[in-house]
């Protein structure tokens, strides 16, 4: 009976330890995935902690620094979308080309350049051309398409370009590529809109007078139709009454028309024009005389969306004249 005992325990033993080898073998070390044993016990870990990573632009520790979000954005970067936006930005490479979307425009009556970006839905628009009372107190995150985010300033400003003319929300930034960068958004013309064919004929016009100078081709061979209408203009601008007490004002000190702004006029190769200053910054307009203002008023009504405020102010950052605003008021529900 003893000895039967004793193999007895001798099995049982051998039982419990094979269980625990089998055990011990299905333990596996998500460290080195080698089985036996668990991390804490894993001879290949190293007692030393290693050095956390430092980045070299902020000094701030988790992250390098081509991954660092303090990074400065370049200007080749054009194309962006707003962070509250789900829109995903498919905008192709684009280069510093003649073939770029790029015309002329005004912001707030300055003129400037404007890039016309179809692969972005955020407008940008340069610091330096806005004013204090633009800024509307929000901040936005801006995404550009090198991976990079910016939290700029949100402004209203009043855009006047062949896309869109009107009161525009932009995004403030210091250095953009151009003066404005103007995205997809509500009332903005399509790049390939047909209406803009005729702005890029004139384009053409205009590069092909400028080869024209620099051949040496006469200048009355080229401009002599734009010399002509300037003397027409001005010297109809001297016959039209009401446009009397302008010309009278010429080289005079400037005065006060109502009760804001100063207002002065000056005579540019025999053209009549009317500075006034408003915000600590003067604007120049030319006086319209009366057989070119229906005319004006056309040309500007086909530009910009119909109505009357629209039609107003993109009349009044290019021309002026003894009643505009009724005349504006008048015009528009005829057309319509």
């Amino acid at each position: 009976n003893l000895e039967k005992g004793d193999s007895d325990n001798l099995e049982e033993e051998a039982s419990s330890e094979a269980t625990t080898s089998r055990q011990r073998a299905q333990k596996r070390c998500f460290l080195c995935n080698r089985v036996g044993h668990v991390a804490m016990n894993c001879r290949t870990s190293s007692s030393r902690q290693e050095a956390p990573v430092v980045c070299q632009l902020c000094q701030r520790r988790g992250h390098t620094a081509t991954e660092c979000r303090s990074r400065p954005v370049e200007n080749s970067a054009c194309a962006l979308r707003s962070e509250d936006k789900p829109e995903v930005i498919s905008t192709p490479h684009m280069s510093a080309s003649r073939d770029l979307p790029v015309v002329e425009g005004r912001v707030n009556g300055q003129r400037v350049s404007v890039l016309r970006d179809s692969g972005a839905d955020t407008v940008l628009v340069r610091k330096s051309l806005v004013n204090g009372r633009d800024f509307t107190g929000r901040v936005g995150t801006v995404f550009f398409v090198d991976g990079s985010k910016m939290r700029l300033p949100e402004v209203k400003i009043w855009l006047d370009t062949p896309y869109f003319v009107g009161e525009i929300y932009a995004k403030c930034m210091e250095d953009p590529l151009y003066d404005v960068i103007l995205g997809n958004r509500p009332g903005v013309r399509r790049v390939d809109d047909p209406a803009l064919q005729s702005m890029h004929a004139k384009g053409d016009q205009g590069s092909r007078k400028e080869k024209a100078e620099n051949s040496g081709v006469s200048e009355s061979t080229v401009g002599s139709r734009g010399q002509r209408e300037n003397r027409l203009l001005a010297k109809e601008q001297r016959r039209d009454r009401t446009l009397r007490y302008a010309v009278d004002r010429i080289g005079h000190k400037p005065t006060r028309e109502g009760t804001r702004d100063k207002v002065s006029y000056e005579s540019v190769k025999d053209l009549v024009f009317r500075n006034y200053w408003k915000n600590g910054k003067v604007f120049r307009q030319l006086m319209m005389p009366v057989a070119y203002r229906k005319a004006m008023l056309e040309h500007f009504y086909a530009e910009v969306f119909r109505n009357s405020r629209n039609l107003r102010r993109a009349v009044t950052n290019e021309a002026f004249w003894p009643g505009l605003h009724k005349d504006v008021e008048r015009f528009v529900p005829r057309c319509r």
